[in-house]
């Protein structure tokens, strides 16, 4: 529901997690979801053995991170950003942010320093509030492209 909610609203999705490509490719593959997705590389090397690479990480990764997300989101860019998380590969992406869901230690975080956040338990949490955030006409004027308060 999330993706077509976004579909419908003209809002692109792309998955960025410090979690492992093959395992969120079979997830949304199972879920018969077709997204650009980002993630650290897992694979099968054969028996029992794997592989692990890290081709998004950077030395400056503040959240040191395997995938550094804010890698992803570049300040000066034009593009609305949403973040959708709970932990602290989180943190630094979120200083960059339009509009954060959090919970778990990203909601701690954001809860200490003020930042604009939304609170959620599950994604129909998140797909509720955001059609409502979508629809307030005031976000899709240029200058409230990054209205939010930094978090991070």
């Amino acid at each position: 529901k999330f993706v077509r909610e976004c579909a419908k609203a003209g809002v692109g999705i792309t998955v960025v997690s410090d979690g492992f490509d093959y395992v969120i490719e079979n997830v949304l593959r199972n879920a018969g979801i077709d997204l650009v997705f980002k993630a650290n590389h897992l694979e099968h090397i054969g028996g029992g053995h794997w592989r692990v690479t890290f081709p998004n990480s950077r030395s400056s990764c503040i959240s040191l991170a395997g995938n550094c997300k804010c890698s992803f989101t570049e300040p000066h860019q034009k593009t609305m950003k949403i973040v959708v998380g709970d932990g602290r590969s989180d943190f630094c992406v979120s200083k960059h942010a339009d509009l954060v869901f959090a919970k778990s230690k990203l909601l701690e975080l954001c809860v200490s320093t003020g930042a604009t956040h939304y609170p959620f338990e599950s994604f129909f949490d998140v797909t509720d509030r955001l059609g409502v955030w979508l629809d307030d006409p005031s976000i899709r004027r240029p200058e409230a492209a990054h209205v939010s308060q930094p978090t991070r």
